[in-house]
């Protein structure tokens, strides 16, 4: 039987701090090693691991265990950041929530919409016609039911 020599892998904090450049301004640890949706993956458990996302080992690292559920979010909003000072715990409607509070969403609306029919003052103009929908719907090249949401301010609240 041939007896394969076990390769000795280094820790995985030194394999991750090998690969991050520290930014003296944000004090952010950019992780330039491999990137998976813009965050840092590193192989964990040997030659055949799998791939873990590297703000979470270091959350794990420096501070404790992530429960079942809970997400490891960045108060810098760097996803290739490691700082384990940038970096917390939360639920996904926390992390929804920072999002939002940090203007991060990218969610056009209105006129910004590339899917937009509709210019907010043609909108504004169905709220304030009082002709049957059918004639407005008609006038302004769109369905009886699209007209029927902006009257009933269930489409294009704000404008």
């Amino acid at each position: 039987m041939r007896k394969y020599k076990q390769r000795k892998t280094k820790p995985v904090i030194e394999r991750i701090m090998e690969k991050v450049v520290k930014d003296d301004v944000t004090g952010c640890w950019n992780f330039m090693g491999h990137l998976q949706n813009g965050y840092g993956t590193i192989k964990v458990g040997g030659k055949f691991g799998s791939p873990h996302q590297v703000h979470r080992e270091m959350y794990k690292i420096y501070k404790s265990d992530i429960p079942k559920g809970l997400f490891v979010c960045h108060k810098c909003d760097n996803p290739k950041c490691c700082n384990p000072e940038h970096l917390f715990l939360g639920t996904h409607k926390d992390n929804m929530k920072d999002m939002v509070e940090k203007g991060r969403r990218n969610n056009p609306y209105g006129e910004k919409a590339y899917y937009h029919k509709l210019t907010n003052k043609e909108v504004e103009d169905i709220r304030k016609d009082t002709r049957i929908i059918l004639l407005i719907a008609k006038d302004y090249n769109t369905t009886k039911s699209n007209v029927s949401m902006i009257k009933n301010f269930k489409t294009r609240m704000n404008g």
